[in-house]
């Protein structure tokens, strides 16, 4: 992704703001060191913390969540912002990293090289990702196990969020998930 992502999101306006929404978290690691080099702001709709950082939901009266020492602290998403941004920088057709979650998003890229893709929010639609509640993402070989199995799957605790941004048809199911 060297040098890419960085022409990529160079030629947008001063001031924007780019969400990366890939399925693991060092991949949003990576694109944010590139789009700081560039100048842009990010926001994460996901996977921002190291997975087991992620794994349990915040209790919704209290918003205390427990972090991996066990300790009860404020829910914080410093760089959620809701999960809005001018530009969305999602995986791309070749990355090998699939979500859980199906589609992805719709729209027409900006900007793409097969690894990630880069759309413009106000075109992007159904914009479905995995959030909080989940471990990282694991894949299973068919052949290592001769019954039904998902290739892909998360583990789940309590629960998980799945994110949709932009959707296509409000109030109308779309999309399918994997659990």
């Amino acid at each position: 992704m060297e040098g890419s992502d960085r022409r990529a999101v160079t030629p947008h306006p001063a001031g924007s703001t780019i969400a990366l929404a890939f399925p693991e978290f060092i991949e949003n690691k990576w694109a944010n060191y590139y789009t700081y080099l560039a100048g842009r702001s990010v926001a994460y709709p996901s996977h921002r913390l190291f997975p087991d950082e992620e794994a349990t939901l915040p209790d919704r009266a209290t918003g205390l969540i427990r972090d991996i020492d066990g300790k009860f602290i404020q829910d914080r998403r410093p760089f959620f912002n809701d999960g809005r941004a001018d530009f969305y920088l999602v995986r791309g057709s070749n990355n090998p990293n699939l979500e859980i979650v199906e589609p992805q998003v719709s729209g027409q890229a900006l900007w793409e090289n097969g690894t990630v893709r880069l759309l413009k929010a106000s075109e992007a639609k159904d914009l479905l990702v995995t959030g909080r509640g989940f471990y990282r993402l694991e894949y299973v070989s068919k052949e290592s196990l001769p019954w039904w199995f998902p290739d892909r799957f998360r583990w789940a605790a309590e629960g998980g969020e799945i994110l949709h941004f932009n959707p296509a048809h409000p109030g109308k199911p779309t999309g399918s998930v994997s659990l």
